[in-house]
């Protein structure tokens, strides 16, 4: 089952960031974080729900440049 509910990706170019945002939804939450290690030109912030149904998130270590996260 994928858990995953929404990406945010930053690349160089937009329209790579929509086509990658929308592959990694198709991946699925582990293949997405092995993709997102290999391709470190990538930054992602990811939300997905856990198996009890709450929404967690999985930033990539250079998101901190693009967004920050509010409290």
């Amino acid at each position: 089952k994928n858990t995953m509910l929404y990406v945010s990706l930053f690349s160089k170019q937009c329209i790579n960031s929509d086509a990658y945002a929308t592959g990694l939804l198709v991946m699925g939450l582990e293949k997405a974080k092995k993709f997102l290690a290999v391709h470190k030109e990538l930054q992602a912030y990811i939300f997905y729900s856990d198996e009890k149904g709450e929404i967690k998130t999985y930033k990539t270590p250079g998101i901190a440049a693009f967004v920050r996260d509010i409290e």
